[in-house]
């Protein structure tokens, strides 16, 4: 784990060092130094809580001088690393890394790491402890990875924007609406879900819209569209993605997971 954590931030570091890459962009004070309480560093199991304002300002510094550039090809699973910077009002930054690709705003980039040089020293003298993370993820999905799709879709998935769906046997619930759902086809990696009212002299037991979801290997991470079916005109499409929440208020799927670098729906459009 500490070597992970010191090669992440070795990439970091010599990152900002990289010039002439096309189409690339260098946002200026992506993270303002001010106000900040701690940055965490992860790779999933363990984590390290940096707290020293020097240090710090030298990790926000280097993220802020970093290059990117659009992504040139897909997004493989590899170990993700992940910088929470968190503000003393308890506000959070996210960034994140997959080999020499990073996840900021909830966009990827490439990060050209061509040059790699020096400072290693500097990662050393962070003698900051290892701490494990509070959820073993690593269990969760495993578990959750071995479970029938149509169990698997129990429980609240939210998106980055704090809209949830939460499904039991029977109902859906969105905010103060419920509805009663049906699983149509279960596909290789997903379901097809119809969606029906409940009460109400217009919409009780009739269909209102479909729901097609699917789910990355891990089962905590969902692609959804919301289909609505209008009469002589163009179905209205919604798109979500959307990770798991457990009854702790834990999030077990990850906004930042390759999974949702594309849209697999459109693959799925192709093949009908």
């Amino acid at each position: 784990m500490k070597k992970k954590l010191l090669i992440i931030l070795f990439l970091i570091l010599t990152i900002t060092q990289v010039v002439g890459c096309a189409m690339q962009t260098n946002t200026s004070k992506r993270f303002i130094e001010d106000n900040i309480d701690f940055i965490e560093i992860s790779d999933g199991k363990m984590k390290k809580v940096i707290t020293e304002l020097e240090d710090i300002n030298r990790i926000i510094n280097l993220l802020n001088e970093m290059r990117f550039s659009n992504i040139s090809e897909d997004i493989e699973y590899n170990p993700v690393y992940e910088i929470s910077i968190v503000d003393d009002k308890r506000n959070v930054n996210f960034i994140s890394f997959v080999g020499q690709r990073v996840y900021y705003q909830e966009q990827w980039y490439d990060i050209d790491i061509s040059v790699i040089n020096e400072i290693t020293t500097y990662f050393e003298g962070l003698n900051y402890p290892e701490e494990p993370i509070e959820i073993d993820l690593e269990n969760v999905n495993l578990h959750r990875s071995n479970m029938p799709m149509d169990i698997a879709i129990y429980g609240s998935w939210v998106t980055t924007d704090d809209e949830m769906l939460t499904f039991d046997e029977t109902y859906l619930y969105q905010g103060s609406h419920k509805f009663k759902y049906v699983i149509t086809e279960e596909l290789e990696n997903g379901l097809i879900i119809s969606v029906y009212g409940i009460r109400g002299f217009l919409i009780k037991e009739r269909k209102l819209f479909n729901l097609y979801l699917i789910f990355d290997e891990t089962k905590n991470n969902v692609q959804l569209m919301k289909t609505f079916y209008q009469m002589g005109s163009t179905d209205l499409v919604y798109k979500y993605n959307m990770v798991l929440k457990d009854e702790n208020n834990n999030l077990l799927g990850k906004y930042h997971s390759a999974f949702f670098s594309k849209d697999v729906f459109d693959e799925y459009n192709h093949s009908k």
